[in-house]
């Protein structure tokens, strides 16, 4: 029986200068909802916006809701990647601003919306606003346009989808996200995690390490599985296998998608080869 979620707050001030607003989006993917952050410096009223939620009128409300109470005013908005969970917002929370602040993303020409202008990021930017500095760093793997951003002052790391607060989570590219995984967990004097989706993680370094660790274990299962049937099989062969029969029908189809992602960046290893869709184990390279 899956464990339920831990009930999360709509608004919960986080640190003194983090705040998490949720989606109002609950679901499979989303677990509690998408988490967006408020960031900034107490003795200001600027704030920069980490993701936009998937465009509900229910979190619009709730966001522009806590802004005038607060008076606070938004400086920048940052778009972690073209996901609509995340994205989405974006619309419905300018249209309740009488100003305009910019959006900034990593452009994703094949992706992104055309009618949408986004100020571009890029690996290496430093946002400097609302009393604080964000560090953009460009982490693909999950979505090719992924970033995280790092909050120095407090040592803390904003992962949007590359971890998650309860669970693990699904990618593009293995090869790509096992590097920004081990990217992530170089970052000096790393302490917490503030998730995309989820609780916030206490102890950074070592959810990265269980993540990393986690897909290993995975990999090792797909030649694993392999090895029990002794012949080529398909994906989803290999799937059942490692995962049973008991998932969630859009979950399932999530982790069939994982494991052909393994069994790509294993075909690049030499490990095994692919012919019409089915694969098998390369002789003397196990």
């Amino acid at each position: 029986m899956t464990t339920p979620l831990p009930a999360l707050p709509n608004i919960a001030v986080l640190s003194p200068l983090v705040t998490r607003i949720l989606g109002q989006n609950p679901g499979p993917f989303c677990l509690q909802g998408t988490n967006t952050y408020l960031i900034g410096c107490p003795s200001q009223n600027e704030r920069i916006l980490i993701d936009t939620g998937e465009g509900l009128d229910a979190y619009a409300t709730l966001l522009h809701k806590y802004l005038k109470t607060t008076k606070f005013r938004l400086s920048a908005i940052v778009v972690t990647h073209w996901h609509p969970d995340h994205v989405k917002g974006v619309p419905s929370i300018l249209a309740g601003l009488d100003y305009s602040p910019a959006v900034y993303k990593v452009l994703n020409p094949e992706k992104d919306e055309p009618t949408r202008k986004y100020s571009p990021l890029k690996d290496g930017d430093v946002l400097n606003t609302a009393g604080v500095s964000l560090d953009v760093l460009h982490t693909p793997g999950h979505a090719r346009d992924h970033v995280c951003l790092w909050l120095a002052k407090e040592k803390c790391l904003f992962t949007a989808d590359n971890v998650l607060g309860h669970g693990t989570t699904v990618f593009e590219d293995y090869h790509a996200y096992i590097t920004s995984l081990r990217r992530m967990l170089a970052i000096p004097s790393l302490g917490r995690l503030y998730p995309g989706h989820g609780q916030l993680v206490e102890d950074g370094p070592a959810k990265i390490k269980e993540y990393i660790e986690h897909r290993l274990e995975r990999e090792q299962q797909v030649v694993e599985a392999m090895q029990s049937l002794g012949r080529a099989v398909d994906s989803m062969e290999i799937t059942k296998i490692i995962y049973g029969e008991s998932q969630h029908p859009k979950l399932y189809a999530a982790a069939d998608r994982g494991v052909q992602l393994y069994l790509i960046k294993l075909e690049h290893d030499g490990v095994v080869r692919e012919s019409e869709n089915r694969w098998t184990l390369v002789h003397g390279k196990l």
